[in-house]
């Protein structure tokens, strides 16, 4: 009769054959099934609390922890009390007793007798998070604890193998190796993180400054809107600076005024204003050398601003070609300068490319809304020089003479001719064919040979001689040519 049912029902026949045996098989691959599952989900979560830089204390934990810190430093507590959640509590919020060096000893010295490996990621946010403000013997000693857990890990997590694969990065030209890993294996920048075991996320991390700068002064030509992407996440002001002021001198030195010109535009995004003396301010930690780095960026900002106006200048408000080449021959020794002109000028010089939104800072209005005349003005070491777009003289004056000091630190003025002193004697008076007496002070008129008399005033005056380096208007590279289509 069961054969029948089993032929209808198209069972096979030998179906209750050690049935109880393969009811306990299927029972049994269910619970390795939700036992695998689980151990995924553990993973996961682990995973995921070894990978947090916070810890979601509160502020008075954290406190409270430092405070017995504090106490136990000097031995008035006792260190067996310490728990689990204490110690992790120190591992994050080591940078809150740096002041006090004997308390900061105290606590990393806790954590590594009392070593977690729940505490890799304090230590590791802690240090990386705070690189470069890290003393070098602070930043040397947590590397050492760090490492020397490293080697005893047996673990199997993702994040701390690859870091315990790589801790050779955690010395202090750790951040230069990794950006010639980084290149070396053509992995992306955005990147870096992950060969340390960290999410992308942690690229904000300070670490990572010299990560980025070695990064992009080996990646020719720099991909400025990669770059631009990056600091997104990346928001430290040494990164950002010291790379502007690598890409200022780089674009400086190959002579390349259509390349400065977007460097300028890109800095400008990520610095706000730079032709400011603030823009380049040293960032808290700079060494001299950086510093130095910031003042030789911002020289040559001023510097390229200095070239246009006068390219600008001379082409669309004197139309004067000699007085540029002249002008052109000196500019590197600008330090400043200033536009004084009518609302007519200066929507003129806002109409040429070359110059556009850049001279704002710079112009002098004056009454008039129609006039054509214009000024410009020249600051070179102690002297300042006044050029008019109508014809007649140069005016040279001291740069503490008090009627055009005031003159120039003012927004508004009647109209350029205040600019010129006409009761100065000339600056240049020629004695024999070939001797000149020269004055501090005076006027140049552009008769004759002017630009001869006026190279012996440098000369003798100022002991400056002129420049012959040429700035022309090059090629740009596909990746500059992509980010002006962009910006």
């Amino acid at each position: 009769m069961s054969e029948h049912v089993f032929h209808l029902l198209n069972i096979p026949p030998d179906f209750g054959i050690n049935f109880a045996l393969k009811a306990a098989q299927v029972n049994g691959l269910l619970t390795e099934r939700t036992i695998q599952h689980n151990i995924r989900r553990l993973n996961r979560i682990e995973e995921a609390v070894s990978g947090s830089d916070s810890l979601g204390v509160s502020r008075q934990s954290v406190n409270e922890v430092i405070y017995r810190l504090e106490l136990a430093a000097r031995g008035e507590a006792d260190t067996k009390e310490w728990n689990f959640r204490d110690l992790r509590i120190a591992s994050y919020n080591l940078s809150e007793i740096e002041h006090t060096p004997t308390v900061w000893n105290f606590a990393l010295d806790l954590l590594n007798k009392h070593w977690k490996d729940i505490y890799f990621n304090g230590l590791i946010f802690y240090v990386l998070n705070y690189w470069e403000k890290l003393s070098s013997d602070f930043r040397e000693k947590v590397c050492d604890v760090i490492k020397q857990h490293l080697q005893n890990y047996e673990g199997h997590l993702n994040r701390m193998v690859a870091l315990k694969k790589h801790s050779d990065l955690l010395d202090e030209n750790g951040p230069v190796r990794l950006s010639a890993l980084l290149h070396r294996r053509k992995v992306e920048i955005e990147e870096a993180p992950t060969l340390l075991g960290l999410s992308k996320r942690t690229i904000s991390y300070a670490y990572f400054s010299n990560v980025i700068l070695n990064y992009f002064k080996n990646q020719h030509p720099v991909n400025l809107q990669q770059a631009e992407a990056l600091f997104v996440l990346h928001k430290h002001k040494r990164t950002k600076k010291l790379l502007l002021a690598y890409l200022v001198k780089d674009a400086e030195e190959h002579g390349n005024e259509m390349r400065q010109t977007v460097i300028s535009k890109f800095a400008t995004s990520i610095l706000g204003d730079i032709s400011l003396n603030a823009t380049w301010s040293p960032f808290s930690g700079a060494t001299d050398e950086e510093r130095e780095e910031l003042n030789q960026a911002r020289e040559l900002v001023n510097r390229w601003y200095a070239r246009r106006v006068v390219n600008v200048f001379f082409d669309v408000c004197a139309l004067d070609p000699a007085r540029k080449e002249f002008w052109l021959q000196y500019v590197d020794y600008v330090s400043d300068f200033k536009i004084a002109g009518s609302l007519n000028v200066r929507q003129s010089l806002m109409a040429d490319k070359h110059v556009g939104n850049m001279f704002h800072r710079y112009f002098i209005d004056t009454n008039s809304k129609i006039s054509n005349t214009a000024a410009l003005v020249l600051y070179i070491h102690n002297k300042i020089f006044a050029e008019f777009s109508d014809t007649g003289s140069l005016y040279i004056y001291n740069n503490d003479r008090k009627e055009i000091k005031r003159l120039l630190n003012q927004k508004l003025i009647t109209s350029v001719n205040d600019l010129k002193t006409t009761y100065l004697n000339s600056a240049i008076t020629q004695i024999q064919s070939d001797y000149y007496a020269l004055y501090e002070e005076g006027s140049v008129r552009h008769m004759g040979y002017w630009q001869e008399r006026l190279k012996v005033w440098f000369r003798e005056k100022m002991h400056l001689e002129p420049h012959s380096a040429i700035h022309q208007y090059q090629t740009l590279s596909e990746e500059d040519e992509l980010y002006l289509k962009t910006h």
